[in-house]
């Protein structure tokens, strides 16, 4: 890998890493920057599996400097969801991607014009509650699926998920991020078990996606739910967008 290689590498790491602590959505920084470099499909998203660990753990843990997480509400959905990921990551290389594609930017917009609009009732609904019922897991496997098997935009997913269910967007965050990063463990086994991770990529991508998590989580602190509310919009839309093409 040349210099210039290496610096757009760690441009698109940083600026995946901002955005995905924040509303998720880095995975549609840093996959199409792995596609760019030459990496086949099933190898983008392989590679890309580390740096979307690693900045889930960095916002995890900025985040839980302020906001401490209760593992208990999110464990059970989250070890769905990594059971889920382990078959999403078994699929890549047999199931057409494409459709799936089409299906979840048409999901993303819907679910993005929801939270736009949020109807006040909503808020009566307590997340900690049904996430943990036998329909919350059903979901949080289904969505851990998608994200062994694309991870693009997957804690947007959860965000959304929770967003619906009533929480406010710093706690829907804090626990998606969560969510996210045991499901991605579990991609990552598999993924390092089939030999399609390219780490001489992996490894500088993740570092650089380390520092704009911390970047990113920081802002989002600072700055609050009005912000984080627009950043998700926008990472749906960009999302539908880059899922489509």
């Amino acid at each position: 890998m040349d210099l210039s290689a290496l610096v757009f590498l760690i441009l698109a790491g940083a600026a995946g890493g901002f955005i995905g602590a924040q509303v998720g959505g880095g995975a549609l920084v840093t996959l199409p920057a792995l596609l760019y470099l030459g990496l086949a499909p099933a190898e983008a998203v392989a590679t890309n599996v580390i740096s979307a660990l690693v900045i889930n753990i960095v916002a995890l843990f900025t985040y839980n400097h302020i906001k401490k997480l209760n593992i208990k509400e999110v464990l059970a959905p989250a070890l769905a969801a990594l059971v889920g990921a382990v078959v999403g990551a078994n699929l890549v290389l047999n199931v057409n991607k494409q459709a799936l594609s089409q299906i979840m930017a048409i999901l993303l917009v819907a679910a993005g014009l929801f939270v736009l609009a949020k109807p006040r009732h909503i808020a009566s609904v307590k997340s900690k509650k049904i996430i943990r019922t036998p329909f919350g897991l059903l979901i949080a496997f289904i969505l851990g699926i998608y994200g062994g098997f694309l991870s693009a935009s997957i804690t947007t997913l959860f965000v959304i998920l929770l967003l619906f269910l009533g929480e406010n967007e710093l706690k829907a965050i804090e626990k998606s991020v969560f969510i996210t990063a045991v499901l991605l463990i579990g991609a990552l086994m598999v993924f390092i078990n089939k030999g399609t991770i390219q780490y001489s990529l992996a490894w500088p991508l993740a570092i650089a996606s380390a520092g704009g998590a911390f970047i990113g989580a920081k802002t989002a602190l600072r700055l609050g739910g009005r912000w984080l509310k627009i950043v998700l919009v926008i990472a749906v839309i960009f999302a539908a967008i880059k899922l489509l093409i």
